[in-house]
């Protein structure tokens, strides 16, 4: 049977509230994943926005980063010309929660709680890192950064946190070098070297940069 829209929102309008809320659980119970997130998700981390604490946040992505680690995700099959496209729910799961434990701790960031946000973040990037190089995360014939949808810019909220929270020049540098490094390789999408040039103290700009010229490595 054909579903008409118009014909349809034209009964929908016609609901009380408990029958539309009734109709609300029904849709909800007999969608996939993928598609609950799509639907109701920006609704659902509006409604617990008073709950995520920053201590609740880090422990919530610390369980994260452990089913992760422990293949909670990792739902491989076998690849073929007909499913190479196909992407597994686990998969579509991991990077939707990791975009938006990204963008939640953009957000704790911007609102000044660096320490806390950095913690957050050098667990989220490490998984990352994991990911791309291959470790049994998660599944699809081509995984990357790119899958990830977070709305904020978290590189930059991840140099903001670190040039505020880190102590030692060198382990600021350590950090950040490598990041400088892939993002070369990659035509400078992510604008690495800006970000850190913009948000750097003189200090570490300049053993950033000293580093930059004794690794020979191409900046823009």
């Amino acid at each position: 049977m054909e579903i008409k829209k118009t014909k349809l929102f034209g009964a929908i309008n016609k609901l009380k509230k408990t029958e539309l809320v009734e109709l609300l659980e029904k849709a909800f119970d007999n969608m996939e994943g993928k598609t609950k997130r799509y639907v109701f998700g920006n609704l659902y981390k509006l409604s617990t926005k008073k709950e995520r604490t920053p201590e609740k946040l880090l422990d919530s992505i610390r369980k994260f980063h452990d089913k992760s680690m422990s293949g909670h995700y990792y739902a491989p099959f076998n690849v073929n010309s007909k499913n190479f496209s196909d992407v597994p729910e686990e998969t579509d799961e991991w990077f939707d929660k990791i975009s938006d434990y990204l963008d939640f701790t953009s957000i704790m960031v911007k609102e000044g709680k660096y320490e806390m946000g950095l913690k957050c973040f050098t667990i989220l990037l490490e998984l990352i890192d994991r990911m791309e190089s291959g470790e049994e995360i998660v599944f699809a014939d081509e995984l990357g950064d790119w899958m990830i949808t977070a709305k904020e810019d978290y590189i930059e909220k991840y140099i903001i946190a670190l040039s505020k929270e880190v102590k030692l020049v060198e382990e600021y540098v350590n950090q950040l070098i490598p990041r400088i490094k892939s993002d070369s390789y990659f035509s400078f999408s992510n604008g690495v070297y800006k970000k850190v040039k913009k948000h750097s103290s003189s200090i570490q700009l300049k053993a950033i940069n000293k580093e930059i010229k004794l690794q020979s490595i191409r900046v823009k």
